[in-house]
């Protein structure tokens, strides 16, 4: 039901290290970006501050009882994730566990800070349904995905990894996300490895003893997770505050601003309204048919009209051969707006599959174009997918006709997901919208299977969610809501004491507390 969930603690203007080191926490900085004009940066929420590099130092990070820490003196606060899973060490998340988590969370901040649960601010909620299937059900699943929608609702997609779909923008209020959960958990396991060998030169299997792995309890499962951030808590905030009226839970929610805590969104209800009805018109709820089956569906159907029919058989061969962002005619742009651009991870990926084909993209770039005949003939001759091949074709030919620099796009809204080289019929979205409704009406999802599968049907992902959530998360939803208290700071408990911290290295005797002050002098009290 509900996976990661961020809390922010705010007023917070030091750390009592001695009690941290105490109880062997081991605390590292934080790592700040440096701009290209050699400022350091750090970045919390929507605000990006420039500091000074003695500044920057100040931060730290920690773990601690699988939750992770980040103090950020330059705005008295502390980040926390407290990823659920974790925290309670269990797969499946019911509604009823979420009292269990919170007086978990409770014990630790209050260890740790001396506050109390009721003084966090909720920043992120993850909501996700677990979908156990067969690895080759798993991946035809995802060949589907990639026909889907490559921008819905402000968000686009911006990678191309074989065991996932990542639908984001940088300042979205949700994300999609849906992958090979075992795959995911394999890969950052062996990229910890890979980073501790570095330093320590051991191998995988002596590694293993001392960190054994746990991914195995995630095989053959698919992840559907959407990810709600600060900016769509604090919408809601401002909605539920202009929507008082006589209806008592609205009131009761406004007036404590109870949907900044974990209170007013871990219900049945919400993950209605933040899962699955955002999920809904981005899956779809009809079955997805091989395409020849489809269309017979469509021939055979009475409620629909001899040219509806054709009409509908000649949009899912599209969609099915292009996808269905490719099947929307586009708006009329500006000429230098028809250049089409992907983010560097997409390029990156795109330059990989075309290495493993022999092909080297900078034959392919401007001037250079003689070779790239020979390299289409390349792609179409490969073990890919129709669609790989269609991306990959029209990735060379826009690094041919325009270049890598000007195809890659510099920020988010620049990505087109294909250029926009090759014809093929497409409509306006209101006739696709209406084409869907149709399809929709038959238990058809206007994404279909390739006639070549080994697979003739399979239902819809988001009905799959929606019955395992059914089944296995909703169990109780009359749990109680607190009356929130306000949010004070605590005092500190001792003298404050001085240190110094070295810019480079982190503080080697054990300090009594870490805070703000050392803005001015770098010395910490």
């Amino acid at each position: 039901m509900i996976d990661s969930i961020n809390f922010i603690l705010n007023g917070v203007k030091y750390l009592d290290m001695q009690k941290l080191l105490g109880l062997g926490i081991k605390y590292y900085k934080l790592k700040y970006k440096k701009g290209t004009n050699g400022k350091i940066y750090v970045k919390y929420g929507d605000i990006t501050e420039n500091t000074e590099k003695e500044f920057a130092v100040n931060g730290i990070g920690f773990s601690y009882n699988n939750m992770y820490f980040r103090y950020l003196p330059q705005f008295d606060c502390i980040m926390i994730t407290a990823n659920v899973h974790k925290v309670l060490g269990k797969t499946d998340i019911l509604l009823s566990d979420r009292d269990t988590y919170i007086s978990h969370i409770d014990y630790i901040v209050k260890l740790l800070f001396n506050v109390k649960f009721s003084q966090l601010e909720l920043h992120r909620i993850d909501f996700c349904v677990d979908l156990e299937l067969d690895y080759k059900v798993m991946y035809e699943y995802l060949h589907l995905l990639y026909k889907h929608k490559a921008e819905y609702q402000h968000i686009k997609r911006i990678n191309n990894y074989e065991t996932s779909i990542y639908i984001t923008s940088l300042y979205g209020q949700k994300s999609i996300n849906i992958y090979d959960k075992y795959q995911c958990e394999k890969d950052k396991y062996i990229k910890e490895y890979e980073k501790y060998k570095r330093k320590n030169n051991i191998s995988l299997a002596e590694y293993q003893e001392t960190n054994p792995a746990d991914y195995e309890k995630y095989k053959n499962i698919f992840r559907i997770e959407v990810q709600n951030t600060k900016k769509l808590i604090s919408q809601q905030s401002k909605d539920l505050q202009k929507q008082k009226d006589n209806n008592t839970y609205l009131d009761f929610m406004a007036e404590h601003k109870i949907n900044k805590s974990i209170y007013g969104y871990w219900n049945q209800e919400s993950m209605q309204t933040f899962y699955f009805d955002f999920l809904q018109p981005f899956l779809y709820t009809g079955t997805y048919y091989k395409l020849k089956k489809a269309k017979q569906m469509i021939k055979k159907a009475e409620s629909i009209s001899e040219n509806d029919k054709t009409q509908l058989k000649d949009f899912i061969t599209i969609v099915n051969e292009y996808g269905i962002s490719n099947a929307i005619k586009p708006k009329e742009n500006k000429e230098t707006d028809n250049i089409p651009k992907w983010c560097g991870a997409t390029i990156s990926q795109y330059i990989d599959d075309l290495h493993e084909l022999g092909i080297e993209y900078l034959r392919l770039d401007v001037k250079r174009r003689k070779h790239l005949k020979q390299e289409k003939e390349k792609i179409q001759k490969s073990n890919y997918s129709k669609l790989r091949k269609t991306e990959l074709t029209e990735f060379i030919i826009a690094v041919g006709k325009y270049g890598i620099t000007e195809i890659t796009a510099k920020k988010n809204k620049e990505i087109t997901t294909y250029g926009k080289i090759k014809e093929h019929k497409k409509w306006c979205e209101k006739t696709i919208k209406d084409y869907i409704e149709k399809l929709e009406t038959l238990g058809i999802n206007p994404i279909t299977i390739d006639n070549n599968s080994e697979f003739d049907s399979l239902e819809s992902l988001y009905t799959l969610a929606e019955d395992t959530a059914k089944r296995k998360y909703f169990d109780i939803d009359n749990l109680e809501i607190p009356t929130p208290v306000a949010v004070t700071t605590p005092e500190p408990t001792e003298t404050e004491k001085h240190f110094d911290i070295d810019i480079l290295e982190i503080q080697t005797e054990t300090p009594k507390q870490f805070g703000s002050q050392t803005r001015r002098n770098h010395n910490v009290f």
